[in-house]
C-alpha cells in the first residue's frame, strides 16, 4: 500500500510541477463510500501523503450511495474541470449506464488520472459452517433455493453480479 500511495503522491506532485501555481487551494477528494470504512480509511491516508507533497490539504468528502456512483455523479454535475475536485470511480461506472438512466457518461465526463485500488473477490462462511468448499455451498444452494442470503455493496456492483443467479 505504501508503494501505491507513493506512486499516487508522485503523480500528483508531477502534475503540480507542470503547473507551478497548482494547487493554489485545497483539493477535494470525493470518496463515494461511507466514512470509517476500509476504502474511506485508504483514501484518507492517501490524502495525508498527497497533502505533504502538494503543500495543500486534500479534503475528503464522503458521498456514499448508489453503489459507489453518487460521488462521481455529483462531481460530473457540479465540479469545475480545474483539477480541484477529484473522485474515486469504481468499475461499476461502466455498467451502470447500461442498467439505468444516468446523466453522466463514464467515457466523456471524466478524465482518468491514476488507478489506485482494486480488490479480490471472496466468499466466506463462519468457521463452524458445514460448508468447507465453494462447491459445498453451491450444492446446498441448488438443493435449497431461497435459503441462503448474501450481501453486496449494491445493485450492479461486481460483487452483486458475481453472486446473482444465472438465468
Amino acid at each position: 500500500m505504501r508503494r501505491i500511495l507513493g506512486l499516487a503522491a508522485g503523480l500528483l506532485l508531477a502534475l503540480a510541477a507542470q503547473a507551478q501555481s497548482f494547487p493554489a487551494k485545497p483539493v477535494t477528494l470525493i470518496v463515494p463510500w461511507p466514512a470509517g470504512g476500509s476504502t474511506d480509511i485508504y483514501f484518507r491516508k492517501l490524502g495525508e501523503v498527497t497533502a505533504r507533497h502538494l503543500g495543500q490539504n486534500l479534503v475528503i468528502e464522503n458521498k456514499p450511495g448508489g453503489s459507489g456512483m453518487n460521488g462521481p455523479a455529483t462531481m460530473a454535475k457540479t465540479a469545475r474541470p480545474d483539477g480541484y475536485t477529484i473522485s474515486q470511480l469504481t468499475i461499476s461506472a461502466f455498467r451502470v449506464p447500461h442498467m439505468q438512466k444516468v446523466d453522466w457518461d463514464p467515457l466523456t465526463d471524466f478524465t482518468y488520472i491514476i488507478g489506485l485500488a482494486g480488490y479480490t473477490f471472496g466468499v466466506v462462511v463462519k468457521a463452524d459452517s458445514p460448508f468447507k468448499t465453494f462447491n459445498d455451498l453451491l450444492d446446498y444452494a441448488r438443493a435449497n433455493p431461497g435459503k441462503l442470503s448474501y450481501a453486496t455493496p449494491g445493485t450492479g456492483t461486481s460483487l452483486h453480479l458475481a453472486m446473482a443467479p444465472s438465468a
